[in-house]
This record gives C-alpha cells, sequence and structure tokens, in this order.
C-alpha cells in the first residue's frame, strides 16, 4: 500500500459510521504493508492502522485530528514535522531503529496516549512537546533521547534500559518505572518523580 491507496479511501466518499461525527474523510487500514514510502501532507478527519508492518516508512508534517495505531510494527522509520492538536492512541506496538526528529507536537487541548509499546535502538532528537501526552506501560531499549524539551503529562510504569537522555528539559510527572543502565546529561525533569 502507499500514500496513493490511503488518499483515494480517504476521498471515497463513504461516510463511516459508529464515530462522531460522521464523516466520509476518514480512512481504516488494517493488515497492510508500507515499505519505502513518504506518507506526507495527508490531510483528514481519521486516520486507523491495525497490525500493519511499517519499514523505512516517512510520516512527515501530516494534518489529521484522530490517529489510531493498534498492534503495528515500524522498522526504521522517520516521524518529523508538525503536528497541532490531534487525538492519538498509539497501543501494542513496536518501534526498531526509528528516529522521531526535527518534531514539534503541539496538543494540549486533547489526549494523547501510548500504552504498551516497545521502542528498541529509537532515537528521539530536537523535539518541541506540549500536549496532555501520556507514555504508559512498554518499554525502552537501546534508545537514545537529546535536545528536548516541553511539558507532558506523564510517564508511567515504562522498563528503560542501556538508554542515554542528553539536554532534556520536560515538565512531567515520572512515576513507577524502571530504569537500569540508563544515564542521563544535563537533563532537567520538573514534577513528580518516583522511580521503582
Amino acid at each position: 500500500m502507499n500514500k496513493e491507496d490511503i488518499i483515494k479511501e480517504i476521498n471515497n466518499g463513504e461516510i463511516k459510521e459508529g464515530y462522531w461525527p460522521e464523516r466520509s474523510d476518514c480512512c481504516d487500514v488494517e493488515n497492510e504493508s508500507f515499505e519505502n514510502v513518504i506518507l506526507d501532507n495527508i490531510e483528514c478527519y481519521r486516520l486507523t492502522f491495525k497490525k500493519c508492518t511499517f519499514k523505512n516508512v516517512q510520516f512527515i508534517d501530516n494534518t489529521v485530528e484522530w490517529i489510531e495505531v493498534e498492534e503495528c510494527t515500524f522498522e526504521e522509520c522517520v516521524f518529523s514535522g508538525k503536528i497541532g492538536d490531534i487525538l492519538l492512541t498509539v497501543g501494542n506496538s513496536s518501534f526498531e531503529r526509528c528516529q522521531i526528529k526535527d518534531f514539534e507536537l503541539d496538543a494540549v487541548s486533547e489526549q494523547l496516549e501510548v500504552v504498551d509499546c516497545k521502542f528498541d535502538s529509537c532515537t528521539f532528537s530536537d523535539m518541541k512537546i506540549e500536549a496532555d501526552l501520556t507514555l504508559s506501560g512498554g518499554s525502552m531499549t537501546n534508545c537514545r533521547g537529546e535536545n528536548v524539551t516541553g511539558k507532558m503529562n506523564m510517564v508511567w510504569e515504562v522498563e528503560f534500559d542501556k538508554c542515554i537522555f542528553e539536554n532534556i528539559n520536560v515538565d512531567t510527572a515520572v512515576l513507577r518505572n524502571s530504569l537500569k543502565d540508563v544515564e542521563f546529561i544535563n537533563v532537567n525533569q520538573e514534577g513528580i518523580l518516583h522511580v521503582k
């Protein structure tokens, strides 16, 4: 599947029932594979990805009001650009060797949740976050975060292993996380801090 297929699905004119509001500019994708694709400047109301595989896919400057991702696999993907108010739910998905870079999230009026996801050898760099974002459950292994600023809701019960965080300035609650072989360099974390 490629970007053109998604655009066709969004513009197919069918009203998607069971969602509020019922609209035609929605796209539901299940059990599809995306490889070596650039998904940029997509505009629609809702995108749902379930049990999809993304390999070497770039997500750049998309304008979507509601994104749901469930049981997907992302390998060597890049996420960049600016995202405004969005309703986002990512659950039970894995991210391997992905980059979230040159990324700005400004979504304080909607709930964003990343739940029970696994991040392995991922890089988070040059990010600005101002969002009601909760990262809960799951794990981060061999990941690196650098030059991240902002405010988010909570990091809850995440297992961190062999990670490095440098030049981080965030206001968030960090609760009941497990830290093993984690290095912090020039990190300023405001808010509640509780480690298992």
